[in-house]
């Protein structure tokens, strides 16, 4: 969309659908399958003070990580595979650290459903944040800049021989 209209405006309204939707997801999560929506539940998770702010402070790219997020935990609670799978792909979009994120759900939620049945969605998580990783790893910015090293055994030896302080 900033393609289409370069302006900081429209950054800032995406930025602010962002976290409606994440308020969105976290009343799906906190109804659980009651789908009992009160209207208090309802108020304290959209009237909360933190949802002005991470909406309208300035732009922070790590604001769009959590809908997805907390969407991806709706379809691993619900069982639902597209959703996770929409969801995760949105996450992947919002931020480098992303598969990460997806990946640290798994077990949770094997953990949620641990009675048994299906693990469509967990294995659709799984291979969705895995290809999100190679595409960051390999293709696009190789992770460096979330990453404290890329050669451990370099920074290693510098630190040994004096060349480089432990502590900068």
């Amino acid at each position: 969309l900033y393609w289409l209209l370069p302006r900081i405006e429209l950054l800032l309204a995406l930025q602010a659908l962002s976290v409606a939707a994440t308020g969105w997801a976290a009343l799906r999560l906190a109804t659980g399958k009651a789908r009992e929506r009160s209207a208090v539940l309802i108020g304290v998770i959209f009237l909360s003070p933190l949802f002005p702010v991470l909406a309208t402070v300035d732009l922070r790219p790590l604001v769009f990580i959590l809908p997805g997020s907390l969407w991806v935990m709706v379809a691993l609670r619900e069982r639902r595979v597209f959703l996770a799978l929409v969801a995760a792909l949105f996450t992947l979009s919002a931020r480098e650290e992303a598969p990460y994120v997806l990946l640290a759900m798994i077990p949770w939620s094997l953990w949620e459903n641990r009675n048994g049945g299906s693990r469509w969605v967990e294995g659709t998580l799984a291979l969705v944040a895995m290809g999100g990783w190679i595409c960051m790893d390999w293709w696009w910015s190789g992770a460096d800049n979330i990453r404290t090293t890329m050669n451990l055994d370099g920074v290693v030896t510098a630190i040994g021989s004096g060349e480089r302080p432990l502590f900068r």
